[in-house]
């Protein structure tokens, strides 16, 4: 059974849509960095991302920022468990606009460092990402709520592991030649 979304009625008919999927990706990351952040947050998701209904896949990476390539994009020997969401076209469109406006933003730095060393960040930087706190940023902007009481800046790749609306179990494992 598909399940659908309502839409407003148009004339006397009421509009169904069929929800889309939106992946969030968590990375088995094997950099020194990926290492690190694995260790600190005691989980084992080192990098977070997202993959679009359109198969675009967009994250926020050190060394580059927000970026989107046109398919899912790892480096060499990373792979990332899939959590699917059903989503609304309307969610798509919203975390599609929260995109496009942060795309080309600088990688975060002092948020990441704040992470490995256990120091207490001061919140988000206006204008920079790091992985994690733009996954769930983007989903925020589509009214997606992960956390009931904790803001995107504060939110690991391993604890992004433990959002319950997530499931436990990803729904598949991308592995990149």
């Amino acid at each position: 059974m598909v399940e659908t979304a309502q839409l407003p009625a148009v004339g006397s008919r009421l509009i169904l849509q069929a929800p889309v999927k939106l992946g969030v990706c968590l990375h088995h990351g094997t950099s020194w960095l990926s290492s690190l952040i694995k260790w600190q947050t005691r989980g084992r998701y080192s990098h977070a991302s997202l993959l679009l209904p359109d198969g675009a896949h967009v994250e926020a990476r050190e060394g580059r920022g927000v970026v989107r390539h046109r398919g899912f994009t790892a480096p060499q020997g990373e792979t990332a468990d899939v959590f699917e969401l059903l989503i609304t076209a309307e969610q798509a469109e919203a975390i599609e606009a929260f995109i496009l406006g942060e795309l080309g933003a600088k990688y975060d730095w002092r948020a990441v460092f704040s992470f490995v060393s256990r120091s207490t960040p001061k919140g988000a930087s206006a204008d920079k990402w790091f992985c994690s706190e733009f996954v769930v940023s983007a989903l925020e902007a589509a009214g997606i709520e992960l956390f009931r009481a904790t803001t995107p800046w504060e939110v690991s790749p391993a604890l992004l592991g433990r959002a319950l609306r997530l499931g436990a179990h990803p729904t598949r494992t991308i592995c990149p030649a």
